[in-house]
């Protein structure tokens, strides 16, 4: 049947606004300032204009809508894997991540939205993440992220970060290197992934692990006492 541009039309409106109210309600909840700042990052590219002209400009061309929030992923992450800056290179995910919401709406498919099920503490490893996979998934089973492509100010790492989760990334084959049910540490301190445990590594990792915690319990004493500089201002 041929497509219908009107049709299509509504088909990418109705997902952008579902899109949008998904991340306005998780932005409701009480949500961290990290968080809530790069949530709201992501309704400003879901619902920037120039995102809207590049998908109606392709269903004008005879693109479907799934087609066309294809081709505006594919164009965006090009546009911006070209340019000198890390930081704006690094903006490719979001868009990526964010058509496949866009995709998930359209073609009514729940796959994308599927949170991995943790049922106890777990290293992930995977090619990449996107921040809304990470908010999806079990906090309190996250003991570290390795990721095999992933800049130091993606919004998956600088999340990761505010959230306490070690993260390694770039790391390339890191899926064919490390073994499903395999015990490693991510040791993000050192930027190591240590795999085939000794008993000594265990020891050691184990001393770390305590004075870290130990630290925290100093640090977070601290913080609830008043700001002052040195002088005493």
């Amino acid at each position: 049947a041929p497509i219908d541009p009107h049709v299509e039309r509504r088909r990418i409106d109705h997902a952008i606004q579902s899109v949008r109210a998904r991340m306005a309600a998780r932005l409701g909840h009480r949500t961290s300032a990290v968080e809530a700042a790069i949530l709201s990052a992501h309704v400003a590219i879901v619902t920037d204009p120039l995102l809207l002209d590049t998908l109606l400009a392709a269903i004008a061309r005879g693109r479907s809508a799934p087609q066309a929030i294809a081709d505006a992923a594919a164009h965006f992450s090009g546009a911006l894997g070209r340019v000198n800056t890390p930081t704006l290179r690094e903006r490719a995910a979001d868009i990526q991540g964010l058509c496949v919401q866009l995709l998930d709406d359209v073609c009514g498919s729940q796959i994308a939205r599927t949170a991995m099920a943790l049922e106890g503490p777990s290293v992930i490893v995977a090619e990449t993440m996107t921040p809304q996979q990470l908010l999806d998934l079990d906090r309190r089973w996250i003991s570290g992220l390795v990721l095999e492509t992933a800049g130091t100010t993606s919004h998956t790492v600088i999340l990761a970060r505010s959230l306490g989760i070690p993260m390694i990334v770039d790391i390339p084959q890191a899926r064919r290197c490390l073994v499903a049910g395999e015990e490693v540490v991510v040791d993000g301190h050192r930027g190591l992934v240590v795999a085939g445990l000794t008993e000594a590594a265990r020891a050691f990792y184990a001393r770390e692990l305590k004075r870290l915690r130990a630290r925290e319990v100093v640090i977070a004493r601290a913080a609830v006492g008043p700001v002052t500089t040195v002088d005493g201002r």
